[in-house]
C-alpha cells in the first residue's frame, strides 16, 4: 500500500509539472495534452486501486477484530 501511496504522490507531483509547463495563453500541442491526460488517467487508476486496497485492509482488519 505504501509503494502504491508513493507512486501517486509522484504522479501528483509529475501532473502539476506538466500542468505548470503548458504557459497559459497559449494553446497547448496534442502531445503536451496527450501527456498530460495519461498521468491524469493513470493517476485515477492508481487512487482507484489504492482504494480498493485500504477498503480490503479495513475489512480484514474488522474481521480480525471481531474475532478477539
Amino acid at each position: 500500500m505504501e509503494n502504491l501511496v508513493r507512486q501517486v504522490d509522484h504522479l501528483d507531483t509529475e501532473i502539476n509539472v506538466a500542468k505548470g509547463s503548458i504557459v497559459q495563453g497559449v494553446t497547448p500541442t496534442e502531445q503536451e495534452l496527450n501527456l498530460l491526460f495519461a498521468k491524469i488517467t493513470r493517476r485515477a487508476l492508481l487512487n482507484h486501486e489504492l482504494e480498493q486496497v485500504r477498503a480490503e485492509r479495513n475489512s480484514l482488519r474488522d474481521r480480525l477484530n471481531q474475532h478477539q
